[in-house]
């Protein structure tokens, strides 16, 4: 039996019936599959490869998603769909390199993460190579919270931003629980 075929059987083998071990296991091949042979692959190639993946990271680790991220993010031709994915994992170790790199990303989506997700999923798309203006409105306010006084992280992003040129900048010292305690709204 080939390669091929002994790949295609644990890979039905894994999506029907197998466990969380033999999925991440099964994983790593595909990447392994994905990543040495993306170069050559077609546009219907690598949207079978979207599904299979897709199947793939349902039920697994967020180490093994983080792993995935890792390895797929700056591939020019990663699968679109898993690769917003795992931008909207509420994970930072997963959607962070996908954040930061991937240029399967379009400004909607980068839009939408940036309203809905931590604020370590914002700072992670501050730091791609470009942003386009739709994303980048230095006008727009910014308020910055964390998960109370004792986090900082919210301030080093505010301090941050202050210096990439964003005019209406507030940081929230109080943090989310006072901020909720306040009644104010959560966008």
């Amino acid at each position: 039996m080939s390669a091929q075929n002994t790949l295609f059987r644990e890979l039905e083998d894994a999506l029907s019936s197998g466990s969380a071990e033999r999925r991440e296991k099964t994983l790593r091949r595909v990447t392994d599959l994905f990543v040495f042979g993306s170069s050559h692959f077609s546009g219907d190639h690598i949207a079978v490869f979207d599904g299979v993946f897709s199947h793939l990271v349902a039920d697994i680790e967020q180490s093994a998603r983080a792993a995935l991220s890792h390895r797929l993010a700056a591939l020019p031709n990663a699968p679109p769909k898993l690769m917003r994915k795992l931008a909207f994992d509420d994970a930072i170790e997963v959607a962070g390199p996908v954040l930061t790199q991937s240029e399967q990303l379009d400004n909607v989506s980068l839009v939408e993460n940036a309203k809905t997700k931590s604020q370590p999923h914002l700072l992670a798309i501050t730091k791609r190579k470009s942003l386009a203006e739709t994303v980048t409105d230095k006008n727009a306010p910014l308020v910055f919270a964390c998960n109370g006084e004792e986090c900082w992280k919210s301030y080093k992003a505010a301090t941050w931003a202050i210096a990439e040129g964003y005019k209406t900048v507030y940081w929230f010292r109080g943090g989310l629980p006072e901020w909720r305690s306040r009644r104010f709204p959560i966008d």
